[in-house]
């Protein structure tokens, strides 16, 4: 029978504290890799006659820019927060209207 591990017998605390100091050790040790790696590609590119930003392309992008809403064409003059741009499907109220014989034109915002 396997006898039980030095971890399985730690108290709840313990076992919070040996997480803490784990946790501080695998950030330690990923800070002291980047670095490593940092400097490693560093020399190759001096080596190469290379700048780094050119390499990884950090030219900074310009932000897109937000989407204006379409334009209102049609309104309804009976309740003017109903609206159409002209887009997608006609609205209820707007082909009610247009059975009834109206005009769109009648509509234009």
């Amino acid at each position: 029978m396997a006898r039980p591990s030095k971890v399985e017998n730690m108290s709840y605390k313990e076992l919070l504290d040996l997480q803490k100091r784990v946790q501080a050790a695998i950030e330690a040790r990923r800070q002291q890799e980047q670095e490593q790696v940092r400097k490693k590609i560093l020399e190759l590119a001096k080596k190469s006659g290379l700048d780094v930003s050119e390499l990884l392309g950090s030219k900074a992008k310009a932000p897109r820019r937000a989407k204006k809403a379409p334009a209102v064409k049609y309104r309804n003059p009976a309740n003017p927060s109903q609206t159409w741009t002209g887009r997608g499907r006609k609205p209820k109220w707007l082909v009610e209207a247009l059975q009834k014989g109206a005009n769109i034109e009648k509509f234009a915002a």
